[in-house]
C-alpha cells in the first residue's frame, strides 16, 4: 500500500536516542549540582565536625586515662611503701628476720600484687643477709655501693622508689626500699617489682589495641612501656613537658605529628604517657558508627535515585512539549498554506475579473447583431485595461517567487548613502513632494563602503519608504538615518504615520497581509524585504505605536569592511 500524501498527517515522533539522551544527561548533572552536591557538602561538613569532636573526645579521654592511671599508680606505690614501712616498724618484726618469716612476709605481699619479684633485708653494712625470691645467688651481696642504697641512706625520708635498672640480676626491675634505725644501726627492707606486671596492672580497663600507655622518667627513658611503642630502659621518643603537670601535647615522630596525653606522678619523677592508635581508633570509629554511616549512604542512594527519576521525568515532559510544538507548527504551516492560497486567489481574482469583463465587453462591441461600431480609441482603452490587469498578475507572481526562492546574491562594495539617494531621487521624491511629505536624512559622516547587493538593498529600501509614504497623512515626515558601530551598518526609516497595533506588527511579515485598503497593496513587499535582508545576513526590526508612527531598523553585518574610504 503506497504511503499516504495526506498533508494533515501527524508529524513523525522525535528521535529520542540522540538529542534527548544528551538533554537527560545535562538535566541529571544540573539536578545533582543543585540538590545532591549541597547535600554531600553538608554531610561532609557535619562528618568533618563529628570527626573533630571525636578526635577531641579521644584526646580528652587520653588525658583522663593518663590522670586516672597516674593517680592509681601513685596510690599503688604509696600502698607498697606503706606495706614495707608497716612491716619493718612492726614491733613483732625481728631484726634480723628469719628466712621463714621473710617467706611469710613475701607471700602476704604477693597476695596484694603479683608484681613483687622478691624481698630482702640488709644489715648496717649494706649486705643482703636475708633474701626470698627467684635469685638466691643474690643473698650475701654487698649493696652498700649501689646508688639507690646511698640515696636512701642520705635521704631524710625513710623510703625510696628507684627507676628501672638491671642491677646484679641483669633484668629490668625497680626497687621500693624502706629504712629503720634501731640502736643507732641502719637497717633496710627492700622489695623489687616487675615493670611488666605493673604495665598489666595499669593497662586494664581500656582497649590496649587502640590506646598505648608508657611511663618515662625525668631523663626520658622508658620505665614501663607498651611493646608496640618501645623497649624498657631505652630512650623514649616522647618526653612530656613538666609544666603543666598534666595535659595534651604534640610531638613529631618520623615526620608525623603525634598527639599524646601525659600526667606526672607525685610519688616520683615518672610521667604516664597515653597515645591513641590512629588506625585502631579509625576502625573503632567505623564499628561504633557503622549504623549511622549505613543510613547516610542509604539516604544518599535514595536521593540519587529520586534525582535520576526526576531527570527522566523532566526529559519526558520536554519530549511531550516538543511533540506538541511540532504538531502546532505543523498546524500553523497548514494555516499558512491556506492563507497563502486564499491570498493568491484573492489578489489574482481581481485582475482576472477585469480581463474577463473587458474581453467580454470587446466581444459584444464587435458582435454585428448589436450594431455597434467601436472606435479605435475605445478598443485601445479596453485593451489597455486588459494589459494592466495582466501586468498586475505578473507582479504578484514575481513577488511571490522572490519570497519563496533564494536567488544568487551579487556582493560588491558600494557607497550606502549613494544607494539611498538614488532610491529617493529616482523613485519617491516626486511622490513625496506631491503628498507634502518631508524627507529628512541623518547620515553617519564616516560611513565606510559597505559590502552588499545593491539592487536587492534598493528594493528593500523602496518597499519600506513606499509603505511609510502610504502611512503618513498630509504634511508629515520620513527620516532616514544611518550609523556604523561594532562592524555593523544600521539603517533606520521612521515616519510620522498612523502607526500599527501590536496585533498588526505580529503579521506584517506574513505573505499577503496588508494594512492598506483593498487594491492598494499585495502584502508581499515586507515579506520579500525580510527574505532579502536575511539572505544578506542581516535582520529587520520594527517599532510602532498606534497614532505615533513606525520605525523600521535594518542591521547588516560587515565582516569584510573595505577600510579604504571612497
Amino acid at each position: 500500500m503506497p504511503p499516504s500524501n495526506d498533508s494533515t498527517a501527524v508529524p513523525v515522533e522525535i528521535d529520542r536516542s540522540g538529542r534527548y539522551r544528551e538533554v537527560q544527561r545535562k538535566t541529571l548533572v544540573r539536578l545533582l549540582l543543585i540538590y545532591w552536591l549541597p547535600l554531600i557538602l553538608i554531610t561532609g561538613y557535619f562528618a568533618f565536625q563529628f570527626n573533630a569532636v571525636q578526635i577531641q573526645t579521644n584526646r580528652l579521654r587520653m588525658q583522663s586515662i593518663a590522670e586516672n592511671q597516674a593517680q592509681m599508680l601513685n596510690l599503688f606505690l604509696r600502698e607498697r611503701v606503706n606495706k614495707l614501712v608497716n612491716l619493718i616498724d612492726d614491733p613483732r618484726f625481728i631484726i634480723p628476720p628469719e628466712r621463714e618469716d621473710m617467706k611469710t612476709y613475701f607471700l602476704d605481699l604477693q597476695k596484694n600484687s603479683s608484681a613483687y619479684i622478691d624481698i630482702s633485708f640488709f644489715d648496717p653494712s649494706g649486705v643482703q643477709t636475708t633474701y626470698v625470691g627467684p635469685f638466691l645467688s643474690l643473698q650475701g651481696h654487698d649493696y652498700s655501693g649501689e646508688e639507690w642504697y646511698q640515696s636512701l641512706k642520705e635521704s631524710h625520708a625513710n623510703f625510696i622508689i628507684t627507676d628501672d635498672y638491671l642491677g646484679f640480676r641483669q633484668k629490668p626491675h625497680f626497687t621500693i626500699a624502706v629504712s629503720r634505725t634501731f640502736n643507732t644501726q641502719f637497717y633496710v627492707l627492700r622489695a623489687t617489682l616487675d615493670p611488666i606486671e605493673i604495665y598489666r596492672h595499669i593497662s586494664t580497663g581500656f582497649d590496649s589495641e587502640a590506646i598505648h600507655l608508657s611511663i618515662v622518667n625525668a631523663k626520658g627513658f622508658n620505665q614501663i612501656v607498651s611493646p608496640q611503642k618501645g623497649v624498657l630502659l631505652e630512650a623514649s621518643s616522647i618526653i612530656p613537658p613538666r609544666n603543666p603537670a598534666t595535659g595534651i601535647a604534640w610531638t613529631t615522630i618520623k615526620g608525623k605529628e603525634i598527639a599524646y596525653a601525659y600526667s606526672w606522678l607525685q610519688e616520683m619523677d615518672w610521667a604516664i604517657i597515653v597515645q591513641w592508635e590512629d588506625q585502631k581508633g579509625f576502625l573503632m570509629f567505623i564499628r561504633t558508627n557503622l549504623t549511622t554511616i549505613f543510613l547516610i549512604a542509604l539516604f544518599h542512594l535514595i536521593v540519587f535515585i529520586v534525582i535520576q527519576i526526576r531527570a527522566k521525568k523532566l526529559v519526558n515532559i520536554q519530549w511531550e512539549q516538543d511533540q506538541t510544538q511540532l504538531q502546532l507548527q505543523h498546524a500553523a504551516k497548514l494555516v499558512s498554506v491556506g492563507e497563502l492560497a486564499a491570498g493568491i486567489a484573492h489578489e489574482i481574482n481581481n485582475p482576472l475579473a477585469i480581463v474577463c469583463s473587458e474581453s467580454g465587453l470587446m466581444k459584444d462591441l464587435l458582435d454585428p447583431q448589436f450594431g455597434e461600431k467601436p472606435s479605435e480609441e475605445e478598443m485601445t482603452y479596453h485593451l489597455d485595461n486588459i494589459r494592466e490587469a495582466a501586468f498586475r498578475c505578473r507582479d504578484i507572481t514575481r513577488n511571490l517567487l522572490d519570497f519563496v526562492r533564494t536567488s544568487d546574491t551579487k556582493f560588491a562594495f558600494y557607497d550606502l548613502h549613494a544607494i539611498i539617494d538614488e532610491v529617493v531621487e529616482r523613485w519617491v521624491s516626486r511622490k513625496m513632494a506631491l503628498a507634502n511629505i518631508e524627507i529628512r536624512k541623518k547620515y553617519f559622516e564616516k560611513m565606510p563602503p559597505i559590502r552588499t547587493d545593491k539592487n536587492r538593498l534598493q528594493q528593500v529600501l523602496l518597499n519600506i519608504i513606499t509603505n511609510a509614504k502610504d502611512a503618513v497623512t498630509d504634511r508629515g515626515w520620513i527620516t532616514i538615518q544611518t550609523n556604523f558601530q561594532d562592524d555593523q551598518v544600521i539603517i533606520s526609516i521612521a515616519d510620522s504615520g498612523r502607526g500599527m497595533s501590536p496585533d498588526e506588527m505580529e503579521k506584517i511579515f506574513l505573505p499577503f497581509y496588508t494594512t492598506k485598503e483593498v487594491g492598494k497593496g499585495t502584502g508581499l513587499g515586507l515579506p520579500v524585504s525580510y527574505g532579502i535582508i536575511k539572505n544578506l545576513g542581516g535582520k529587520i526590526t520594527v517599532e510602532s505605536k498606534r497614532g505615533k508612527g513606525s520605525k523600521f531598523t535594518i542591521v547588516l553585518p560587515q565582516p569584510l569592511i573595505d577600510t579604504k574610504m571612497n
